[in-house]
């Protein structure tokens, strides 16, 4: 488990309200996908990954493309043996698709690897 500072400062917890709030505010999650235990998170599998690639970027982000009905953008991050591997996150316009994948060839993205859990209002 992470503190629940190691993600979100504590400028961002003292407008959210409480820590499950801040949680749930900022990184769009529900209940279903963490608990909060005296101030500690601890994510789902899928979500924490989904975090992680997020936030674990080697090289800025970068739009790669736009399309139709949402933005693709490039991750890049740094492996162990000093090699880079590229993501493809894939955000619709609507709200309602946050994911990572394998491959993008301009048009299609392939192998999902993991999709952030939105809760629309």
């Amino acid at each position: 488990m992470s503190n629940l500072t190691d993600f979100f400062p504590s400028s961002n917890l003292a407008t959210a309200g409480t820590a499950a709030t801040a949680v749930r505010g900022l990184a769009g999650f529900d209940e279903d996908n963490f608990t909060v235990v005296n101030g500690f998170v601890n994510l789902q599998a899928s979500q924490s990954y989904w975090l992680s690639l997020s936030t674990g970027f080697h090289i800025e982000p970068a739009l790669t493309t736009a399309l139709a009905e949402g933005d693709v953008y490039n991750y890049i991050y740094l492996n162990e043996d000093t090699t880079l591997t590229t993501y493809y996150r894939y955000i619709k316009t609507d709200g309602t698709l946050d994911a990572f994948y394998s491959g993008f060839d301009g048009t299609d993205l392939t192998g999902f690897i993991v999709q952030k859990e939105i809760i629309l209002p």
